[in-house]
Order: C-alpha cells, then structure tokens, then sequence
C-alpha cells in the first residue's frame, strides 16, 4: 500500500524559508551611501568616508551590525511560527488555532515532535475514516502507541470495505494490551464507521541481528570507536522504528562508517530487512569489533 498520507512528510527536510534576507555587506553600503548623499545636499565634502578608520563609518558600521541582528530576528520569529519550527506554547496555538474543529490538544506528557505528527495528521483526522484519521485516532488514544498505521483492500491484507489499523507501542509495552486500549478509543468515538470493518492489532516485529568489523587505521582507541558505532547504529534503527520502514543493509553500513573508519565489513548473511506493511524491524542483537590492519 502507498503511503500518501501528509504524516509521511518529513518536515525537517524543509528548506528554512526567509521573509527578509539580511546582507551586512549590502546593509552598510546603503547607509554610506545614504550619508554620502547626505552630506553633499549640504555642500560637505565626504571624501572621508572612505576611510574604515572615520568615526562615522565606525558608527554605521555598528549600526549596520544591529540592523543585521533585528532582520535576522525577524527570520527566526517567523520559523519559530511555523509548524516546522514551532516548540512549547507556541505549537499548542498553532494546533488550536489551525485545528480546532477536531478539537485537538497535547496529551499530558507529549513532546513537541509526537504532538507535532499528530497535528500533520489534523486535516485528515477532520474526515473521521480516512487512513490518517484512524492513525490520528490510535496514536491519540495513548503515548504508548509509538506508531500506527491503517492499511485498506491496497495492502492485501483486508478486503473491500475492511480496515487493518496496525499499532507499535514503545519499547517494553504490551502491545496486545495496547490494541485492545485503540479499538475501545475507536468505539468511544460519537461518529461510527457503518462502511469499514476494523481489526486493531499490534505488528508484527522482524529483529535484525548485525555483525560488523569496522577497519581503522591505528591511533583512536577500539573501545570508543565501539562505542560510537553502536550508539550511531541504534540512532539509526530507532529512526527506523516505525510500521512498514525497512532496516537496510547499506543504512546499516552507512550508520558504522565513522570518520576513523577505513571500512566496515558486515556479515554476509546480513541482508535489507523488510517488515512488510503491518511490521516493524528492530535491532536484535549486536557484535562489533574494531580491527587495525597491520
């Protein structure tokens, strides 16, 4: 099934956009420029302004400065208005302001970039029975729903006319519990589907056990390029913890691949893993060692 859905989007992708763009450079010609004309609509000679060393040039340079700071204040207060950009206080507004057909709010205890995903998932949630608003609906239930996803007919999982909402939990949560705690959400909703049948269920997990040798050239300490390895390879699996991502082989590679690294060898049994579109892959476990080459 194609996942079109606007939580797909990754918005920290998004170029920085920018309502004024300041040029100190271009900020400090203008005022010379500007005191320039000054001083000869009165008769003033303003040979001297040439000179970086001139205590007005000195002046307009430190007022170039701060002209430069209040246009790049002007930049940030924008973004951080975004929903993009926006934390704290500030994405509560958006979401009420934007949202508030559909009534949403920050669950107790969600961060900024959960709260985030389910404000993207807004438009659609305002059409109850749209994929996004079942995802909206499971991952508003709890915050240990970690992720979710609705699959139709497309997945071929479910026929016609049936849903197939697929919940993750967070690490360590029973995730048949966690389902049971969705679909009593999904029932306690006062608008009722009377066109799509709907199973909850947990996902199915698909544990990838990594192998690796990262060649280095002697000098850094084996221990810590370990230890940053593993550190860098669990970022990169938990940025992959989410229904129907795979964990592949070259992103493997790719998260051991230091800046010291020479090479990283894997194991050849190790191939891309694909959890299907109900499933997850997850790390299971991990060996690596460092070896210096003579």
């Amino acid at each position: 099934m194609n996942r079109f859905q606007a939580e797909t989007l990754d918005l920290s992708r998004l170029p920085p956009f920018e309502l004024v763009r300041p040029s100190y450079e271009t900020i400090l010609a203008e005022r010379l420029a500007s005191l320039r004309a000054r001083f000869a609509a009165h008769g003033i000679p303003a040979d001297h302004l040439n000179l970086e060393t001139d205590p007005l040039v000195i002046l307009e340079q430190e007022d170039a400065y701060r002209e430069l700071l209040n246009l790049t204040a002007i930049n940030d207060h924008a973004r951080s208005l975004s929903l993009t950009r926006a934390i704290g206080p500030v994405l509560d507004h958006l979401a009420a302001t934007y949202y508030a057909q559909i009534g949403i709010r920050r669950l107790e205890g969600e961060d900024d970039d959960r709260f985030r995903r389910r404000i993207v998932l807004a438009p659609e949630a305002a059409s109850p029975f749209t994929p996004g608003a079942y995802k909206y609906a499971a991952l508003t239930a709890t915050l240990d729903v970690a992720d979710a996803e609705a699959l139709n007919h497309a997945s071929g999982l479910v026929d016609p006319g049936e849903i197939l909402l697929v919940v993750l939990g967070r690490p360590g949560i029973d995730e048949t519990a966690l389902a049971e705690i969705v679909r009593d959400n999904l029932d306690a909703r006062p608008i009722k589907a009377l066109t799509d049948t709907v199973t909850v269920r947990a996902a199915s997990h698909s544990v990838v056990d990594v192998a690796a040798v990262i060649e280095v050239a002697p000098g850094p300490d084996p221990e810590l390029v370990v230890v940053e390895a593993s550190a860098r390879l669990a970022a990169y699996a938990a940025g992959r913890r989410r229904i129907g991502l795979r964990l592949t082989r070259s992103g493997i590679a790719a998260a051991l691949h230091l800046p010291v690294a020479d090479n990283v060898r894997l194991d050849p049994s190790l191939l891309t893993t694909d959890p299907g579109p109900a499933g997850v892959a997850e790390l299971g476990e991990v060996a690596i060692s460092v070896e210096v080459p003579a």
